[in-house]
């Protein structure tokens, strides 16, 4: 993913950094130092998650294709992961600051465990307690998905006033900036 990309778009505009002046541009880059505001495309999906919320609908259960195998998870894993790696950069940016920090290094070690156990330690809770209580935590996890991929949703005037809201401001925003 390239620095700036709002997606789903394919107009990009970029805020100004210090000194220069504000650009329009519709390329596919953003240019480092600036930020992708939302795009037509954005406001336009925000709308038509709005629009959905009017009216009941029942609820998909989520399928693997048929295609998908234990073969197929290895690359498949392999893009999911270079996919997530933007949500790497705060460590990346915590392991900046603490080599530039007065610190030792058994300190900035201390610091960067300290930091994975949070950012990990939800999952290994949920892992934990798979394993520890086994088909009692299956069952907890089972009733929790059923009740958000079965039934029907049923119309939320609040939330399709959220996503209409939503869409009406990030376009206010793209364009006043």
């Amino acid at each position: 993913m390239r620095p700036g990309r709002c997606w789903p778009s394919s107009v990009w505009l970029s805020v100004s950094t210090p000194g220069r002046p504000p650009r329009r541009r519709s390329s596919s880059t953003s240019p480092a130092g600036s930020a992708a505001l939302p795009s037509p495309s954005s406001r336009v999906w925000l709308l038509y998650l709005g629009v959905k919320r009017l009216r009941d609908r029942p609820r998909k259960p989520f399928v693997l294709p048929a295609w998908f195998s234990p073969l197929t998870a290895v690359p498949v894993g392999i893009v999911a992961t270079v996919a997530d790696l933007p949500n790497a950069f705060p460590l990346f940016l915590a392991v900046e600051r603490l080599t530039s920090a007065p610190l030792s290094w058994q300190a900035a070690l201390a610091a960067l465990v300290g930091y994975a156990m949070v950012y990990a330690l939800p999952v290994a809770v949920v892992v934990g307690l798979g394993v520890w209580k086994g088909s009692r935590a299956r069952a907890v996890m089972k009733r929790v998905t059923d009740r958000f991929l079965s039934g029907t949703a049923r119309r939320s005037l609040t939330l399709a006033s959220g996503f209409a809201i939503a869409a009406a401001g990030s376009g206010t925003v793209a364009a006043l900036i």
